[in-house]
This record gives structure tokens, sequence and C-alpha cells, in this order.
């Protein structure tokens, strides 16, 4: 009789190992993001273009898609940086950041502001939470900030 209970116990824990792999959270890109909204399509598609000025080390493109005042955080310290201090240090760290991909984002908008909280892949880092705050301007979603 204890056998045949552990041969049971056995069967169930690997089935609930089974059912627990087979729901494992598959990683959405941001190309592969279905926005719920044209305010999604719009926020979207600015963490794209953040994504791709790094891994296309374009300057112009992440300047395009920053606000004026934008704070933006750097390396382990956590470093707080104006777009215009962020300017002088962009290229070196382009190169630091290597190829970089977020993936799994989840967007909320009230009114003009946005937050997106996706995962950040990359050389100095993997499967770290990353956020990002926008706001839109003249019509147009800007990132004011970022965090990790």
């Amino acid at each position: 009789m204890r056998k045949e209970a552990i041969s049971w116990c056995f069967i169930l824990l690997l089935g609930v190992c089974f059912f627990l792999t087979s729901c494992a959270v598959t990683p959405v890109t941001l190309k592969d993001y279905k926005p719920a909204n044209p305010e999604e399509t719009a926020i979207i598609s600015v963490i794209i273009a953040f994504e791709e000025s790094f891994n296309k080390v374009d300057q112009k493109l992440f300047l395009s898609i920053m606000a004026d005042g934008a704070q933006i955080m750097h390396g382990a310290q956590r470093k707080i940086f104006t777009k215009e201090e962020y300017v002088n240090i962009l290229p070196e760290r382009i190169k630091e950041m290597g190829t970089i991909k977020f993936s799994n984002p989840k967007i909320k908008i009230e009114r003009d502001i946005a937050t997106v909280q996706a995962i950040y892949d990359g050389k100095v880092a993997v499967g770290m939470p990353y956020s990002f705050e926008l706001k839109k301007i003249g019509g147009k979603w800007l990132i004011l900030s970022n965090s990790f």
C-alpha cells in the first residue's frame, strides 16, 4: 500500500511539473506585442525606437524620442542624467550596452502620461525589470524617464 501511495504521489508531482512548464510565459518581443488601441501603438513605437537607437547606434533617433528635461538613468549606480548630459556619454554608453532587447511590455495610460514595464535583456543584464515613463507632448509620445 505504501509503495502504491508513493507511486501515485510521484505521478501527481510529474503532472504538476508538466503543467507548470507548459504554462511558462513565452517572451513577447516589442514587435510582436499586440496593442489594445492606437495610443498603445504609438507608445510601443517609441519603446521600439529606444531599442533600435541602441542597437543601430543611432544618436539622432535616441534624441528624437526623449522629452526636453528627460531624466535618464544610467549604470549600476543608477545615476540620473538630463537629456543634454546623456548626449555627451551616449556613444560610449551604446557601445557598453551592446545589443539590447525588451520583451513582455505592459502599458498603463492615464491621460497624457504612460508607464511601460518591460523585461530587459542585454550584455549587462538578462531578465531585468525595466520601466519607462512617457508623456504625450504636442500629440507625440516622448520618454520622460527610465528606471531599472
